[in-house]
């Protein structure tokens, strides 16, 4: 095998098309999943991109082909759609509204017009037949304003903030190096039957090479933005479990100082009046012991989530790890909002416990089939309950009773009526709590369910603040010969 430019040039054509290929249908399952507008536009960037080299295919037959069936003008309109969406993936990587909203708003109008304006010369190139129209607009107008908004988008993106920008301008600054030579090269005539005297030797120009050579580098430093990029959106998350930690830190100060504040006025206080201090008091107790206690089950889920994102970025899953963390930065931001408030609507309840299944089943590859039957008579607001009082339960039966399983895994949660209330059924078939507890002796993990425990210890202060009696009672289901079917959780709520 000589390696000569003939060989180089047909070597990175093809790295180039598996490699556009494969970012292109990365960002497009990405943008879906996330409804990140980055992925978006990244996609339809590597999508144009690819269009054009697989036009300059080294395969005769391909490349003849294509000049049936394509028109001539494409060439060059290819290139100001990739360029054009290169921009938008530039305004959105480096979030450049947040630091240059003018300038964002000034590029997005622009390349609306470019795009335009390129499609209605494209559309009259090919339906005269005149190529060359395309071309001279192309060389004339088109690059030489193209050359000036990649220098623009350049100068700002090192003006962001962060390490993201490094990425951007040093992929984009080879590339558009690369790029540019290509196209003084193409433009002066030189082609692959043209050579230059090197050191007494001479060399074929192949002025696609060098282009090649841009779009390889540049997707490979791109690629790895995005993958650091993702790194960010974790490492916000962590800091985040951080704070909620210090916040758990300071309740619980909170609630001793107040405990030593209530000694001290019970003490002062006169007999008659001991009684109507006591009771203002505790309700105020009451109310930063529900706080505490959920805040103490937001990092116990926060843990298990951040573990499983972890997972899926050391196995290189990204696209996995995107969704997940858009999924997963949902459920905390309505863990976050449901924290202000002492009780929230069942409905709403069911509602973040839905989106807490969603993202086990991401963790578990959607195995479990899951069901919510609620009558349409029911009215769910009516209903009042602390936050996450049910997602223990259903942690429980997914971790405890569905894992062990390899298949057939099922999850049915029921609200029916009740003569003065509701009754809410979290129902699995999973082994049992009698083997999951064997399980865990074998495995030498013995523990007992804190969420569990703090759940009866929240309704035992709501019941108490609210006057009323809602409880839970954990049945073992048994078919033949007592063999275990499972788990039903039944939970008995009063109206308020």
């Amino acid at each position: 095998m000589k390696l000569d430019e003939r060989f180089l040039v047909d070597f990175f054509w093809h790295i180039n098309v598996v490699l556009l290929l494969v970012f292109t249908l990365i960002s497009i399952l990405i943008a879906i999943f996330s409804k990140e507008k980055t992925y978006t536009y990244y996609a339809l960037y590597t999508f144009f991109l690819l269009s054009y080299v697989i036009l300059k295919s080294p395969y005769l037959e391909l490349y003849r082909y294509f000049e049936k069936v394509i028109p001539p003008a494409y060439n060059f309109y290819s290139q100001t759609l990739f360029y054009s969406f290169y921009m938008y993936f530039f305004l959105y990587f480096l979030e450049v509204k947040t630091y240059f909203p003018k300038f964002t708003k000034f590029i997005k109008i622009t390349l609306m017009y470019v795009i335009v304006v390129s499609t209605l010369v494209f559309l009259v190139a090919t339906i005269s037949g005149n190529s060359k129209l395309f071309n001279t607009y192309y060389f004339y107008l088109y690059a030489p304003f193209n050359s000036v908004m990649g220098l623009m988008a350049l100068y700002k993106a090192s003006q962001t903030p962060g390490y993201l920008k490094y990425f951007f301008v040093s992929g984009s600054l080879v590339y558009l190096c690369l790029a540019i030579l290509a196209l003084v090269l193409t433009f002066n005539g030189y082609n692959y039957k043209t050579s230059i005297d090197i050191a007494q030797k001479s060399f074929y120009l192949y002025p696609i090479l060098f282009f090649y050579l841009g779009i390889f580098i540049e997707q490979i430093v791109f690629s790895l933005g995005l993958s650091y990029r993702v790194k960010m959106i974790n490492d916000t998350l962590q800091d985040q479990f951080q704070e909620n930690k210090s916040i758990n830190k300071q309740l619980s100060k909170s609630l001793e100082n107040r405990d030593e504040e209530i000694s001290r006025l019970l003490k002062k206080a006169e007999k008659d009046r001991m009684a109507q201090i006591k009771s203002e008091y505790e309700s105020q107790i009451n109310k930063l012991q529900i706080s505490l206690l959920h805040n103490q089950m937001n990092p116990h889920f926060i843990f298990n989530a951040l573990n499983s994102i972890k997972v899926y970025l050391i196995e290189n899953k990204k696209e996995k790890a995107v969704y997940y963390l858009n999924k997963f930065s949902k459920l905390v931001r309505n863990i976050l909002e449901s924290s202000r408030e002492e009780t929230i609507t069942l409905e709403e309840e069911l509602k973040l416990l839905q989106l807490y299944i969603a993202i086990e089943q991401i963790r578990f590859e959607n195995s479990i089939c899951y069901t919510l039957e609620i009558p349409d008579e029911i009215n769910l607001a009516k209903i009042k309950i602390p936050p996450l009082t049910l997602q223990p339960f259903v942690e429980n039966a997914i971790w405890h009773g569905l894992s062990p399983l390899t298949k057939n895994k099922k999850l049915n949660i029921t609200v029916i009526s009740a003569p003065d209330g509701l009754l809410l059924k979290i129902k699995d078939n999973g082994v049992g709590r009698a083997k999951a507890r064997f399980t865990n002796q074998l495995k030498k993990l013995p523990k007992t369910s804190l969420g569990l425990k703090i759940t009866q210890e929240r309704l035992d202060i709501f019941n108490a603040k609210e006057k009323l009696n809602y409880q839970f009672k954990i049945l073992d289901l048994y078919g033949e010969n007592k063999k275990e079917l499972g788990t039903e959780v039944h939970f008995k709520l009063n109206t308020i």
